[in-house]
C-alpha cells in the first residue's frame, strides 16, 4: 500500500520525466519548465496509465506502479487515476491554473525506488511515440484495452479491477496494438 504523499510525489517525477523527454530537456538543470499546452489532464491520465503498464511488461513483470496509483477508475474517456485526478492543483511542484497544469517547479529529488521504474518506462513511452500522441489518441488506445472495457461496460462502482491475472491479459492487448 503507497501512502497519498508519495503517490503525488511520484506523479509529479512522472510529469517531470515525460515533459522533459517530451521536449528533449534534461530537466535536472532546469528551475521551472513550461508544459506544453496540448499535455492536458486528459493525455496525463492516460500517459500515467500507459506508464504503469510498461512498467509491468518490462522483462521482470512488476506490479509495483500499479501499486502506487491504486485507484484507477474507467471514465468515458479511458482509466483515470482518482486520488491523483482530484488532487491536481495540489501536488508540490506543480503550477495548477486554468484547470490545466501549466509548469513544473524542479527541486531535489528525492530517490525513490519507484524513480528506476518510471525511468525505464517513460523511455518506452518514447519509444512507442506515445507522448507526441493527442489525448484523444491515447483514448483510443486505453478504450482498446480489456480492463477498461469490461470494467466500464460491466461494473457499476467503474473501480478497475488490476492483478496479475488481469494484468497479462491487458499487457498483450496493450502491446499487440504497437506490432506492425
Amino acid at each position: 500500500m503507497c501512502n497519498f504523499r508519495k503517490k503525488k510525489e511520484l506523479f509529479q517525477y512522472f510529469v517531470r520525466k515525460v515533459v522533459g523527454r517530451f521536449l528533449d530537456i534534461n530537466e535536472d538543470f532546469q528551475l521551472k519548465i513550461e508544459v506544453p499546452e496540448d499535455f492536458t489532464n486528459t493525455k496525463f491520465m492516460k500517459l500515467l496509465y500507459c506508464l504503469c503498464l510498461e512498467s509491468y511488461g518490462e522483462d521482470t513483470p512488476s506490479m509495483e506502479l500499479f501499486d502506487v496509483f491504486n485507484n484507477m477508475k474507467a471514465y468515458p474517456r479511458g482509466p483515470l487515476e482518482v486520488d491523483i485526478y482530484n488532487s491536481l492543483s495540489t501536488i508540490d511542484g506543480l503550477k495548477y491554473e486554468d484547470g490545466r497544469i501549466t509548469e513544473i517547479a524542479i527541486s531535489e529529488v528525492i530517490e525513490q525506488n519507484e524513480h528506476y521504474l518510471i525511468d525505464h518506462a517513460v523511455e518506452r513511452l518514447v519509444e512507442r511515440k506515445l507522448l507526441s500522441k493527442s489525448a484523444d489518441a491515447l483514448i483510443d488506445i486505453t478504450h482498446q484495452l480489456p480492463i477498461w472495457n469490461e470494467t466500464y461496460n460491466y461494473v457499476d462502482d467503474k473501480r478497475m479491477k488490476i492483478n496479475f491475472f488481469s494484468l497479462e491479459r491487458e499487457w498483450n492487448a496493450y502491446k499487440n496494438l504497437f506490432r506492425n
